[in-house]
């Protein structure tokens, strides 16, 4: 399942194994992604909720979490040319493929990358 949320051997490749590394990077993308959906979410313009989807679409696509990269890009799009229900959907779902993706880092971390 967690290989559907991320891909972790593109990041793995990308990073040569280094697991240390590995580490610190999914740990700093959790943190990071959940302070830009706070962003997301409480925006007083289009341009500031664009600027965070924009970060966490290009977070996600550095570690393969391609659904994320993927409902942010739709944020993005829906700023600038949705409806604003429409927009607030793309943000849902974008919260819960955030949500599936913290766990499936807490659990990969769990099971193979050292503290």
């Amino acid at each position: 399942m967690n290989a559907t949320v991320i891909d972790f051997g593109y990041l793995n490749r990308y990073l040569g194994g280094d697991r240390r590394m590995e580490r610190e990077i999914l740990v700093m993308f959790a943190e990071q992604t959940r302070t830009y959906l706070r962003d997301i979410e409480t925006a007083d313009t289009a341009r500031a909720r664009i600027d965070a989807a924009h970060a966490v679409k290009g977070s996600a696509r550095g570690i393969g979490a391609h659904a994320v990269a993927d409902l942010a890009c739709e944020v993005e799009r829906l700023s600038k040319d949705g409806s604003a229900e429409d927009c607030r959907r793309a943000i849902e779902a974008l919260g819960g493929a955030i949500e599936a993706a913290e766990r499936a880092i807490a659990l990969y971390l769990d099971r193979t990358v050292p503290a």
